[in-house]
């Protein structure tokens, strides 16, 4: 049964980082509506913002694009909650190490962030990770607040959720 959950969990990641990749994300100034802004020029170290951090995703039932539950056989499709480890470092480097609930192993991506948008209270960056061993590819956006040096996943399709500092 955990072999079959698993399963269909890497299915469903790669169904989803498939297609996150297959859509072109906005230039800053578009996403921002500022003629001004820059990816380029960032007056944030990233020194307050590189570390590890750890959060857990609570479980939920995977939607469609409609936001309806997504059913097998007349059952929603559960997705079991997922402790996720998160390490920033530097280069642009990040490392994405899950748990799910239930199972003893754990998976691995390793990958690089770039800066989608920077204010004085957060930042966002743009993520994208391969498995190291499967053929995986998700890419999600973390959202560091500045003020507190918590972050927020954000992935399409998935319920978000906050990471917080562990060093």
């Amino acid at each position: 049964m955990k072999t079959i959950i698993k399963s269909t969990l890497i299915a469903l990641f790669a169904t989803f980082a498939l297609t996150n990749c297959n859509s072109t994300p906005a230039p800053a100034d578009e996403v921002t509506g500022d003629t001004n802004a820059s990816t380029e020029t960032v007056s944030t170290s990233e020194a307050e913002y590189n570390g590890n951090y750890h959060g857990v995703q609570p479980a939920y039932n995977l939607k469609n694009e409609y936001g309806q539950d997504m059913l097998v056989m007349g059952n929603p499709i559960a997705i079991p909650s997922i402790d996720f480890k998160i390490e920033l470092s530097g280069s642009n480097s990040v490392t994405m190490i899950h748990t799910i609930d239930g199972e003893s192993g754990t998976d691995t991506y390793k990958g690089s962030y770039s800066i989608a948008e920077s204010s004085d209270n957060q930042i966002s960056l743009d993520c994208e990770v391969s498995h190291v061993t499967e053929n995986s590819n998700p890419s999600f956006t973390l959202v560091v607040n500045l003020e507190n040096g918590a972050l927020t996943y954000v992935s399409d399709g998935e319920p978000s959720f906050d990471l917080d500092r562990m060093n």
